[in-house]
């Protein structure tokens, strides 16, 4: 028993000799076993989306954790053909949509990626349409004319050069690396659509000043009511849906 009690002593001592403070501290994991699954902080954002201004690219920056910055870019062409009004004026028209939009997004709730956005497009929205006669005689204002006399009328429809924006989203949100989405509805105060109307002229109205003054009479009038049936359309809705990768 007393060979037994000395041993457990013995040991004791030894141990009190070889162990220092550091022995109690929690052993550091080495670096290559630390957790690296935390996604790293963003600050940029790039992303291609698609809506009602045509197809295009995002460029986001992060102010902070409620305020980003993003340039836009959107443009989009299509044509048609069809028939104008009741009378029945043929016509060709294609519609070119380009924009670039300089926006502020301001995100209320630090967790949630509903945001608010403010800013202004440059905007270069127009159609470009021919009322084509043919071999038919058409009515322009109040009166007909056949071919020899009006080849067509070149019809151009502009809007406001800078126009604001307002509109409501939800993604889009600058925080970690990787892949997300955004979707985007608005408005675009692009004004009051600016009309301008320019006949050419047929074979037997190129020599003819008084034929000429005629028809640019005529054209004028169906200028102002182009322009009276479309002047109501000063906002242009605006929706998109995008991906995007944060970096």
């Amino acid at each position: 028993m007393k060979k037994i009690i000395l041993a457990l002593l013995c040991t004791n001592l030894l141990l009190a000799a070889v162990v220092d403070e550091n022995f109690y501290k929690p052993i550091d994991k080495p670096k290559h076993l630390i957790n690296t699954t935390n996604k790293e902080s963003a600050s940029m954002l790039f992303g291609v989306d698609a809506g009602s201004l045509g197809g295009g690219f995002s460029i986001s920056l992060k102010l902070s954790d409620y305020m980003q910055t993003r340039y836009n870019y959107n443009s989009l062409s299509f044509s048609k053909n069809g028939v104008y009004d009741a009378k029945k004026l043929p016509y060709f028209a294609r519609t070119n949509l380009y924009n670039q939009g300089f926006i502020i997004d301001y995100f209320p709730f630090k967790d949630l990626s509903l945001h608010l956005s403010t800013g202004l497009y440059k905007n270069k929205n127009r159609v470009d349409s021919k009322i084509l006669p043919k071999e038919n005689a058409v009515k322009v204002g109040d009166k007909k004319y056949t071919f020899d006399l009006l080849q067509k009328v070149n019809t151009k429809v502009k809007f406001r050069n800078v126009s604001p924006y307002i509109g409501l989203g939800l993604g889009g949100k600058i925080d970690k690396v990787g892949i997300g989405w955004s979707l985007d509805a608005g408005v675009l105060f692009h004004g009051q659509p600016k009309v301008d109307m320019s006949p050419v002229y047929g074979i037997d109205a190129q020599n003819s000043p008084n034929i000429q003054e005629a028809i640019n009479q005529e054209v004028e009038k169906e200028k102002y009511k182009l322009t009276q049936k479309i002047r109501k359309y000063k906002y242009y809705p605006v929706v998109k849906f995008g991906l995007n990768y944060s970096f």
